[in-house]
């Protein structure tokens, strides 16, 4: 009987962790309601907005003062965000809309398929001497209607 046992256990261990995920879900969904406060958008990730769709495509610009560095001016970031239409994961053809936001000049916040969305942040704040990777970005945007 101990034999037996043993020669299940690495069966049951194997399933035991294979019922939990390395990585856990993020959220790609939020109501309106969540929306009027703060979401994340992380880069390049399709996140459901209530009935639209919006997507964070690309920092074309950072020129934003670093964390520990004093400057005359604090900077500036450009957010380029994409807001598509309910559809879009159905692969309709409607159109989407492009909003370039900044997070100190303006404009800061823009219209697009009737829904105000603001930039609020980007994160993380550039350090000194190190420039940030792409992928690390997240945008925090105020959707409402």
């Amino acid at each position: 009987m101990p034999n037996q046992l043993v020669s299940l256990l690495p069966l049951v261990l194997a399933l035991a962790c294979g019922a939990q995920s390395a990585t856990p879900l993020a959220v790609t969904e939020y109501t309106l309601q969540q929306a009027s406060d703060s979401i994340p958008l992380p880069y390049r990730t399709d996140i459901r907005v209530g009935e639209i769709w919006m997507t964070f495509t690309d920092v074309p610009s950072d020129s934003r003062c670093p964390i520990g560095v004093t400057c005359v001016w604090a900077g500036d970031a450009v957010a380029d965000l994409s807001v598509h239409p309910g559809c879009y994961k159905a692969g309709c053809k409607a159109a989407s809309a492009a909003l370039k936001l900044h997070t100190n000049l303006e404009p800061r916040e823009g219209v697009a398929l009737g829904h105000r969305v603001e930039l609020l942040a980007l994160r993380p704040e550039p350090a000194a001497g190190t420039a940030v990777d792409s992928s690390r970005y997240v945008a925090w945007v105020r959707v409402t209607r």
